[in-house]
């Protein structure tokens, strides 16, 4: 083989290598299952499961959906950036006053914390979020038009 050949098979492989590295760190992640909804009349533990659990396999439509409107910009930044959210804990609801959150009075609003060990995809951690074990805390809300659960808000404390 000529040296030129050489030269073009090697710069053709890096080429390759380069653009499959590129393609994992740019393109989304592949969802890895469906995750089901949960019943409409599911508690906010119920909901909060389906909700990591479609995080985690990158089923963005129904993690979406558990999430309300104002939600989904960073529920669909979640569902992009998070490579693995295992260990899973869910701890019982609390109520909390609508008025706290800057809900509506008529609305019912649950505080559910969680416990998991989060590992972010290459490239997109949070630096204010190490990978490991954490704690975390997911808020839902419940109003007299939509009486299913589901995540507005979410964050520690």
């Amino acid at each position: 083989m000529t040296s030129r050949r050489v030269l073009t098979v090697g710069v053709a492989f890096v080429l390759l290598v380069g653009a499959a590295v590129a393609a994992i760190l740019v393109l989304p992640p592949r969802q890895s299952a469906d995750v089901a909804m949960p019943a409409a009349d599911a508690v906010p533990e119920q909901v909060v499961t389906a909700f990591v659990a479609a995080l985690n396999a990158h089923d963005c439509t129904v993690a979406e959906a558990l999430s309300t409107p104002e939600a989904r910009d960073q529920t669909a930044s979640w569902c992009r950036d998070v490579g693995a959210l295992d260990d899973l804990g869910v701890a019982p609801h609390v109520l909390e006053p609508p008025e706290d959150s800057g809900r509506a009075a008529d609305e019912l609003v649950a505080n559910v914390g969680v416990t998991f060990d989060l590992d972010w995809r290459p490239l997109r951690s949070d630096v204010s979020m190490p990978e490991g074990e954490t704690t975390w805390g997911y808020l839902l809300v419940r109003s007299p038009r939509e009486r299913a659960w589901r995540v507005f808000e979410q964050g520690v404390g």
